[in-house]
């Protein structure tokens, strides 16, 4: 094992995982809370909850933000457990994104990455808040080109490291145990998109094959469920019921898929082979897993629904929980036109209740 190639692929890592951040944050503040108000004033039709989950998440670039911004809506009583099924659905399709930008990394554009990146730091420096919120998302975008190029400079030429992946990846050349090593990476840093970023690079260096690439990306989905299941903990019952939903989707796509895939393995990689080159191929099964698995349990949202209530089940109330914060929640402290709105509900609630005190005495 190259120790040097190692160090490469994880400073690229970051500085994708850096850049990603980066981007999400700038184009979260240049929308100026609009994207948030407008999940808060989704309406009930699942389809419109599906295109507005995926395109919030197209532009923040991570479906765990939006699955943690859910999960706080619901806590809070801004939005119904049956709303927020429809924007998880729609997140996991949005993200797909990513695949697809991670991808034009082999169209060697990396040179004008480096100066799309110099231009937004440059811009950062302006006084105009408009420019440096563009900066930001221009600084951003460079950077996770700049770290997608490390990464793929670790195994670029006759690296030791390209024949140590491909000979462990031959070893655990394992449906399942391929699918637990993407569950276990995505779970462990919390992005799917950075573990679907080194899946895209090693299969394009010739460091995985393709088919085992589709079972790892299929393992991403679970483990991406890992921050809304975090997210959930300490929260009301709904809280707790859209983030077992997410997973709960998830795992039915990745099953589905796993026997279609494990079945017909490699007619699969045959239509895939049609659609470019190996990265592009990585991103477009990535794509067509979360839509085909959008569509097909769409109609079935009710269903899904019943079944999240029935394992997650209600707890007894206590008097005392009458007494606690019903509205404000950490979680909406990364969106604050949302958080601002719920303070002044609170206090509203809270007034309520002195007004009562003070009756009662």
């Amino acid at each position: 094992m190259d120790f040097f190639g190692v160090l490469t692929m994880l400073g690229g890592l970051a500085l994708f995982l850096y850049g990603m951040e980066t981007m999400g944050n700038g184009l979260e503040k240049l929308s100026g809370g609009r994207l948030e108000r407008i999940l808060e004033k989704l309406t009930s039709n699942p389809i419109k909850a599906v295109l507005l989950g995926a395109g919030v998440t197209a532009v923040i670039q991570s479906s765990s933000a939006t699955t943690v911004m859910v999960v706080g809506f619901v806590n809070s009583g801004i939005m119904k457990l049956t709303q927020a099924v429809g924007i998880i659905m729609g997140a996991n399709i949005g993200t797909t994104l990513s695949g697809f930008v991670i991808s034009l990394s082999s169209l060697n554009i990396n040179l004008y990455a480096s100066l799309l990146a110099f231009v937004g730091i440059m811009m950062t420096f302006f006084n105009n808040d408009n420019v440096k919120k563009t900066g930001g998302i221009l600084c951003g975008l460079g950077l996770m080109f700049v770290g997608l190029e490390s990464m793929g400079s670790a195994f670029s030429g006759e690296s030791a490291i390209i024949d140590s992946v491909k000979h462990a990846f031959e070893v655990v050349d394992f449906p399942l145990l391929l699918i637990l090593i993407g569950m276990a990476f995505t779970g462990i840093i919390q992005s799917s998109t950075a573990t679907t970023s080194l899946v895209i690079i090693m299969v394009g260096a010739g460091a995985m094959r393709v088919d085992s690439g589709l079972f790892v990306i299929l393992g991403t989905n679970i483990g991406t469920c890992v921050t809304a299941i975090i997210a959930s903990i300490g929260t009301n019952t709904n809280s707790r019921r859209t983030a077992f939903f997410h997973l709960l989707f998830n795992v039915v796509g990745t099953v589905v898929f796993t026997v279609i895939i494990w079945i017909f393995r490699d007619q699969v990689v045959w239509i895939l082979s049609h659609l470019g080159g190996p990265q592009w191929q990585i991103a477009w099964f990535h794509f067509a897993f979360n839509l085909i698995t959008t569509a097909m349990l769409l109609p079935f949202i009710k269903q899904f629904v019943k079944v999240t209530e029935f394992v997650v089940r209600d707890k007894p109330t206590k008097k005392e929980d009458d007494f606690r914060f019903r509205y404000i929640d950490d979680r909406l402290l990364s969106t604050p036109p949302i958080a601002v709105a719920q303070v002044q509900k609170e206090i509203m609630y809270a007034s309520e209740l002195a007004k009562e005190n003070l009756e009662l005495s």
